[in-house]
């Protein structure tokens, strides 16, 4: 397929403003349709190879040109509804599905979120902390008591009447606290859940936070350290297992079987990836020479593994002996990344941030976008009359149904000339409910009434995306114009021309003096380096021995000895070729070298005249210009179909502005 509409499709989209003339005037008409000088010039504009390379009145002409061409396409579909067929719609869902999201996001929030985890990636911090567990939020009594209860903890830890190691153990809730005392070791940005994360960075080393929430429930933490990041390490290990109750005579012959190792390694006697195959006795790495994929100094290895490792200062250094909680290793350290700049990370911080809780923020963001520019008007009045006339005590049951009265047409919230009624967010609350114990049903009437406006107003604003966005748009219209004018084309030129073989030979017959062979010599060439597989060649070549047997004799010795090309050679096939174009006058052996040690022994076989190429020989390059002659011929009747006509006067401003 020589032309594609991709060229159209995959470019970036930026603003353009027209000045000095109206957007909406139209530059050319086909038939009954109309194209706007706006869509003109921001085609021209976002097609242009440089932002600095300047136009020409002959470039926006072919651009014109192009362009017309490929609308009069999109038109001939368009009347024959392929835009209605089930292949269409479905492949136009694919696009939008990935086409929606980047502009369902804040990028300024996108932006801030990105740079503020880079930020905190540059840090590792430690800290402690005690958790009252909150099953239900909505459940205002249980909410309060756990609040209460952990503030008056934290009154008694800063009037120094508690250690905050005392206090987590006696009451936190989290089950590790009771063996750790709440702390919790090392981590960086996304290692835990966003609310932590942010407490964590934000208190000062050796400061205990306010009370704060998590999905969790509660907490308080006290901010034990803060380090630097020292990016991340790649090791291989042999290791010695120890049983979970090890005895001490077992951690000593463990002890001392891996100072042997360690001595033998470092003697030279067998190299690390041996000792690791003949005594390392973790199985799963073993198999690939006790190789460790990537850690940083906040994973889950033991405090001891990570400090041996990061320990290390040279690829290919080695630790001295370790001891785990798991048993004894002996580092060996395969590379070293220190974080990367945050340019090189975006992509990846993208992405962590779109996966991670982190993302309600640009979530909420877009949300108040979109009802201020569609402006979203509440009624609270009618929202409370439902609350009391149609709410009651079963609510939270997960079975409430809700009874017509004369309030359901009630107008709860309006926007974008949407009412939005009682009844429907009745409907809602149906379709969405679940049985809620021991929770205020005033608070969770209030969640379901907050979920169902930014589900009503974001659908809308997604399904209407196209009439708020015009970057969306336009890139909207040219997946639809674009996916459309791929079928068309297929059938009017690429299938065709392929299918069309009389027609194809004919316009060949026809065409035949554009299709000439120049001068040509068959021809071997042999490339070598060293002169005596030079004369070996060329005694072989004496004695008439054949090519083929040539080859085969090389491919049976020293492969790497000679290669090997041939082919028919025409003038500027082949720089060696032509640089002894003047010499060769018949067939025979020819020699050359470039100065660098390269040696090249050509065997001209047949010296070919110019002459007519046949259509098998040249099949591609006449089936792309034949191509060409039916899509000629397509535009001709597409044309008369929906005859152009250029508006000259707003033409001419276009190129006036665009070649300043």
């Amino acid at each position: 397929m020589k032309k594609t509409f991709l060229g159209f499709l995959l470019v970036s989209f930026f603003s353009i403003s027209l000045l000095g003339q109206n957007s909406n005037d139209w530059i050319f008409s086909y038939g009954a349709n109309k194209v706007s000088v706006k869509e003109l010039e921001r085609g021209i504009l976002k097609n242009q190879p440089g932002a600095t390379l300047k136009l020409s009145e002959s470039d926006i002409d072919e651009y014109l040109q192009l362009y017309t061409n490929f609308k009069l396409k999109v038109q001939s579909a368009l009347d024959q509804k392929r835009d209605t067929s089930y292949e269409f719609l479905a492949e136009l869902l694919e696009y939008k599905k990935q086409m929606t999201r980047p502009f369902l996001t804040d990028k300024e929030v996108t932006e801030q979120l990105m740079q503020e985890a880079y930020d905190r990636l540059k840090y590792e911090v430690n800290a402690s902390h005690i958790l009252i567990i909150v099953k239900n939020f909505d459940n205002a009594a249980d909410t309060l008591r756990a609040f209460t209860h952990l503030d008056s903890i934290r009154k008694q830890i800063l009037n120094g009447n508690l250690t905050f190691e005392n206090a987590a153990e006696l009451f936190s809730e989290d089950p590790s606290a009771k063996s750790n005392k709440g702390e919790l070791g090392y981590f960086t940005a996304f290692e835990m859940v966003y609310p932590f994360e942010s407490q964590a960075f934000t208190t000062e080393v050796g400061s205990v936070s306010q009370v704060f929430k998590t999905s969790f429930g509660y907490h308080i933490l006290k901010l034990n350290d803060k380090r630097n990041s020292l990016g991340e390490v790649k090791v291989a290990h042999l290791m010695l297992t120890l049983n979970a109750n090890y005895t001490a005579e077992e951690d000593a012959k463990a002890k001392e079987r891996i100072d042997g190792i360690y001595q033998k390694l470092i003697s030279g006697e067998k190299t690390f990836e041996e000792l690791v195959q003949l005594y390392s006795e973790d199985v799963s790495s073993k198999k690939i020479d006790g190789e460790l994929n990537w850690f940083s100094r906040t994973s889950q290895f033991p405090p001891a593994f990570k400090d041996a490792a990061f320990a290390l200062k040279t690829n290919g250094e080695y630790s001295k002996p370790v001891k785990t909680p798991y048993g004894y290793h002996i580092l060996k350290r395969i590379d070293y990344k220190p974080l990367e700049s945050y340019e090189r990370m975006k992509q990846n911080l993208s992405q962590r941030v779109n996966r991670d809780s982190r993302s309600s923020k640009n979530t909420i963001a877009v949300y108040n976008r979109v009802a201020k520019e569609l402006n979203l008007v509440e009624n609270a009045k009618n929202y409370k009359k439902f609350v009391k006339t149609s709410v009651g005590k079963d609510f939270n049951s997960g079975e409430w149904k809700y009874k017509a009265n004369k309030n359901q047409n009630n107008i709860l919230f309006s926007f974008a000339n949407q009412n939005i009624t009682v009844k429907e967010f009745a409907d809602f609350i149906e379709s969405n409910q679940s049985k809620v114990e021991n929770a205020s049903i005033s608070a969770v009437v209030d969640k379901h009434y907050d979920n169902f406006k930014k589900y009503k107003v974001m659908s809308f604003y997604e399904t209407n995306l196209e009439s708020y966005n015009e970057e969306y748009k336009y890139l909207l219209q040219e997946y639809k114009e674009g996916i459309l004018l791929f079928g068309l084309m297929d059938e009017m030129v690429w299938a065709k021309s392929l299918k069309d073989s009389s027609g194809l030979e004919k316009y060949f017959s026809e065409n035949r003096a554009k299709y000439q062979w120049q001068d040509r010599v068959d021809a071997h060439i042999y490339t070598f380096s060293d002169l005596e597989e030079g004369k070996k060649l060329n005694a072989l070549i004496a004695k008439n021995i054949s090519n083929d047997s040539i080859i085969s004799l090389y491919k049976k010795g020293n492969s790497l000895a000679i290669s090997v090309r041939n082919g028919k050679f025409a003038k500027g096939d082949d720089p060696i070729m032509d640089e002894l174009s003047s010499k060769i006058n018949k067939p025979g052996v020819y020699n050359s070298n470039n100065g660098n040690g390269v040696y090249y022994l050509i065997r001209v076989n047949k010296l070919l005249p110019a002459g007519p190429k046949e259509l098998d020989e040249i099949r591609g390059p006449v089936s792309s210009d034949y191509q060409d002659v039916l899509e000629d011929k397509w535009l001709e009747e597409l044309r008369k179909t929906y005859p152009v006509v250029v508006n000259q006067e707003v033409y001419k401003a276009l190129v006036q502005k665009l070649t300043k």
